[in-house]
């Protein structure tokens, strides 16, 4: 994060420090998404979201509770909050209308029950790819970035698949 500037900085907390759990992302223009070859959809709200938000505003990112925060066995490869699920929800409005042909996905549990969620209806989910590539994974070496085990990956996710 080193290499970021100033400024970057300040958009990306700023960002972090306002989460709103209920919100609901417009629909994409239409002309624009039909000049775009990819479309990149960040997860839906988890419980390390809204406590980072939390601790990070209260306390600010050089406290002894945000490094208590960044170390939360808890809080490792946490799943998405029930807002979360209905983000993703209101979110396949819009996936719907987009002709998707992979979905890739991290191995973190956040993304891959956001991929489901969003794609559980479109109507072309029998033809789209879905790949786990652990290259895209975050790495901000916070405690939710830490991967879980692949059979618990599989437990939590089967069930929605």
């Amino acid at each position: 994060m080193s290499s970021m500037s100033s400024e970057t900085m300040k958009k990306m907390v700023s960002i972090h420090l306002n989460i709103d759990p209920n919100f609901k992302a417009p629909p994409p223009n239409p002309e624009v998404l039909a000049r775009c070859q990819f479309v990149l959809i960040r997860h839906a709200v988890t419980e390390f979201n809204m406590e980072f938000a939390k601790v990070g505003g209260a306390h600010g990112f050089e406290s002894e509770e945000y490094r208590a925060l960044k170390i939360r066995k808890d809080l490792i490869d946490p799943p998405l909050k029930l807002e979360g699920v209905g983000q993703c929800e209101a979110a396949q409005e819009h996936a719907n209308h987009i002709n998707v042909k992979y979905v890739l996905v991290s191995p973190m549990l956040r993304t891959c029950e956001t991929a489901i969620h969003i794609f559980k209806s479109h109507p072309n989910k029998k033809n789209i790819q879905f790949i786990v590539l652990p290259s895209i994974k975050e790495g901000l070496n916070l405690c939710n970035d830490k991967q879980g085990t692949y059979s618990r990956l599989r437990k939590a996710i089967d069930p929605l698949l």
